[in-house]
């Protein structure tokens, strides 16, 4: 629920939360990592001890629910054949080469001994053909090969 006067950065600040009760006709979204689905009751808490929430306006062609997995599946369908209408800034990574692209050596420092991790690569494939940047690290410091 949002106060109707506005802070004097211009936004609403949020009253009160409830999950799965309507009390007004704005929603709260946001992403976070409680040990539970819903953070109505944390944001209740923080807001019992004054902490401030205010609620921003969020065009509704600037929204994407992926709340459900077929939802988050689609979403990601879209983005890889370009089917959206936003904009997707170009983002560069950094993946470490030691068990994230290829699995640790079983021979210390002998990169001759390591095994691809198809489903991370496949990744790197994915977002590079989305026009990202990456590059590789290691963090092994021995004498290598290659």
């Amino acid at each position: 629920k949002l106060d109707e006067n506005l802070t004097d950065e211009g936004y609403h600040s949020v009253t009160d939360v409830r999950e799965e009760i309507m009390i007004s006709t704005d929603a709260n979204t946001g992403a976070y990592a409680f040990r539970e689905y819903y953070t109505t009751n944390s944001i209740k808490l923080m807001l019992e001890d004054q902490e401030r929430f205010v609620g921003s306006e969020v065009n509704i062609n600037d929204f994407v629910c992926v709340g459900i997995p077929v939802q988050l599946i689609e979403f990601l369908k879209k983005l890889k054949t370009n089917q959206h209408s936003f904009p997707v800034r170009k983002i560069r990574f950094c993946f470490d080469l030691d068990n994230t692209l290829v699995s640790y050596s079983t021979k210390y420092g002998d990169y001759s001994m390591v095994q691809p991790k198809a489903q991370n690569i496949q990744l790197v494939r994915e977002l590079h053909k989305a026009g990202h940047y990456y590059y590789s690290n290691s963090t092994n410091n021995e004498n290598t090969s290659w």
